[in-house]
């Protein structure tokens, strides 16, 4: 059985491995490579770019509330989960997530986010969920990726909806775009869509049978 690294709990050694809380500086040189998940939340880390490629079974990864100033490189393209919250990405580049197809969860809230590339998120297939709450985004990210059901993107400074953005989304099921700087909402903006049926709305929220909107604005 392999090791546990030294300060983490392993629940399930090999498997399961949870480094948080640990003041952190790099990562444990004695994670099994054959970790699944894997936690270095709540540490002091700064840069893990490259260190985790040879995890080539490594599905969920949290790092979380550290110190990273970009979006991490040479991840492990077998990743379906990464929780990136709470850290110092300002931006993310085209090809940040080239290799990351077997994505479905990809959270990225409360960092400092004012830009994502054309294309950024484009081959992301298999994304349902992206959270991008609390970041500095003033427009929606282009070429969203059609297989998400989950989209938060409140919080921002986002001051104009782009509808040709959103209706690509067929398979949404929820939009957050509450404390955002929205000074108009477009009268079309919640149309029954060819995949949205029995359309329910308020001035502040829309629920549907297939889509909920939140699009309160107050706060900006």
């Amino acid at each position: 059985m392999p090791p546990c690294p030294a300060g983490c709990c392993c629940a399930r050694p090999g498997f399961l491995v949870l480094c948080e809380s640990l003041g952190l500086r790099s990562l444990p040189r004695s994670v099994p490579l054959s970790t699944s998940s894997l936690s270095v939340a709540r540490n002091q880390l700064c840069n893990v770019d490259h260190l985790l490629r040879p995890f080539s079974g490594l599905q969920e990864l949290s790092l979380s509330h550290n110190l990273l100033a970009r979006f991490p490189r040479g991840l492990p393209p077998s990743l379906e989960s990464l929780l990136l919250q709470e850290n110092r990405i300002t931006y993310i580049t085209s090809g940040a997530l080239r290799h990351l197809g077997n994505l479905t969860r990809l959270d990225l809230e409360d960092n400092r986010i004012r830009a994502i590339q054309p294309g950024a998120l484009q081959g992301l297939n298999k994304l349902q969920v992206l959270t991008l709450r609390g970041n500095e985004l003033t427009s929606l990210p282009l070429n969203l990726p059609p297989s998400l059901t989950h989209l938060d993107l409140s919080a921002n400074c986002i001051s104009v909806l782009d509808l040709p953005s959103l209706s690509a989304l067929v398979n949404l099921q929820v939009l957050k775009i509450n404390s955002n700087c929205l000074r108009s909402v477009p009268e079309s903006a919640f149309d029954r869509p060819a995949h949205v049926s029995d359309p329910w709305t308020s001035t502040t929220t829309c629920g549907c049978a297939s889509v909920t909107f939140c699009i309160f604005t107050a706060g900006c």
